[in-house]
Parts: structure tokens; C-alpha cells; sequence
């Protein structure tokens, strides 16, 4: 019984500050046009998040979550490669 009790006590001491719901570095795709600073749609991890970008995106485009704000993701467009070499 002591042993329960002190795998119990260190497991959840082991994970309080750990944030099972963090978003930020997933990659997602706008559902529709986002202007700067706006609200929209976008899809990460197969779930439908409220948005903001911080940049214009377009429908279809790739986004990158930078961080969360409450239950809105903060946004920007993932960088292709051919825009790298540019």
C-alpha cells in the first residue's frame, strides 16, 4: 500500500507543469481566407481551432501555430521551400 501511494504522489508531482494540449509548433491548414489580425478557421490535428494570423492567409495554406491565446491559436504561414530560396 505505501508503494501506491508514493507512485501515485510521484507521477502526478512528474507531470503537474506538463501541458498535454500544447499546439504551438503544429501544422495546420486555413479553411478559409484570414486577413491579418483577423479571426478564422484552420484545421490542426484534425480538429477545427478559431484563429489568428499573423499574416494574410488563404484557403488552403499551410500554418504553423506560433502559440495559444485563451481558445484561439496564434497563427503564421509554414514557408515552403521554394519561397526559402528566394
Amino acid at each position: 500500500m505505501g508503494f501506491l501511494s508514493y507512485r501515485t504522489v510521484y507521477v502526478i508531482v512528474k507531470t503537474r507543469k506538463r501541458n498535454f494540449f500544447s499546439y504551438t509548433g503544429k501544422v495546420g491548414e486555413a479553411k478559409e481566407d484570414i486577413k491579418k489580425g483577423e479571426e478564422g478557421y484552420v484545421m490542426v490535428e484534425g480538429e477545427m481551432w478559431k484563429a489568428i494570423p499573423l499574416e494574410d492567409v488563404t484557403k488552403g495554406d499551410k500554418v504553423v501555430v506560433v502559440k495559444m491565446e485563451g481558445l484561439k491559436l496564434v497563427v503564421k504561414r509554414q514557408v515552403r521551400n521554394e519561397e526559402r530560396i528566394q
